[in-house]
């Protein structure tokens, strides 16, 4: 029993290292090797105040890279920012774990232990919750001729939800998708304050 409860443990701070470990990345793609080099227009999706600046910042970062941007252009970069919430599992007392497959059932129990809750010994874990995903941030951008149904190019900077929220994480996103711009890439991102 102890080598199966080590065995999970080390599997879930395994999985919880390398969760953050890519808490902060940028991914992009580029499908047509003449889409850097051309004027874009720059929209969004949704054109709430933070979505707006968030365009206005973006376009700036293009220009500083020397990326021709133009509202009549025929390629339009369209924004996309998004919130995809966590997971979380409520953890409480459990006497061991019941499985069934196929109409057949396996039933562990816990009938005695010092540490875990069990039949003779008792209750000894707190309710509470697990986190088994953290919620993210994520700045997309799609580049499309306005005419053509292809994606030319697509970037996508994510992070973990953090104290900081939308309001603070997203502005940090800006740079680095600019950055990606016309090119393929999968890199780790360093956003701390």
């Amino acid at each position: 029993m102890l080598w199966r409860a080590l065995l999970v443990g080390l599997l879930f701070v395994s999985s919880a290292m390398a969760q953050q470990g890519d808490a902060a990345r940028i991914t992009a793609t580029l499908f047509a090797e003449t889409a850097p080099v051309l004027p874009v227009s720059v929209d969004v999706y949704d054109d709430s105040e933070l979505n707006l600046r968030l365009r206005d910042d973006f376009e700036a970062a293009l220009k500083s890279r020397g990326v021709t941007v133009d509202p009549s252009a025929p390629l339009v970069l369209m924004l996309d920012l998004q919130v995809r919430q966590g997971q979380m599992e409520r953890t409480g007392p459990t006497l061991g774990r019941a499985q069934t497959n196929l109409g057949e059932a396996q039933v562990d129990v816990n009938v005695i232990s010092n540490t875990e809750d069990s039949l003779l010994g008792g209750q000894r874990s707190q309710p509470g919750v697990r986190i088994l995903r953290e919620g993210l941030v994520s700045l997309s951008a799609q580049l499309r001729d306005s005419d053509q149904p292809e994606v030319l190019w697509q970037g996508d900077a994510y992070t973990a939800m953090d104290a900081r929220g939308l309001e603070g994480l997203a502005p940090l996103l800006v740079t680095p998708l600019a950055e990606s711009y016309g090119r393929t890439t999968d890199d780790a991102l360093n956003l701390s304050p």
